[in-house]
């Protein structure tokens, strides 16, 4: 619960870009 939480949250930033 670290880092795959962060990849979560940049790839979802990405698709809501």
């Amino acid at each position: 619960m670290g880092t795959y939480g962060r990849i979560a949250l940049i790839l979802v930033e990405l698709h809501l870009s």
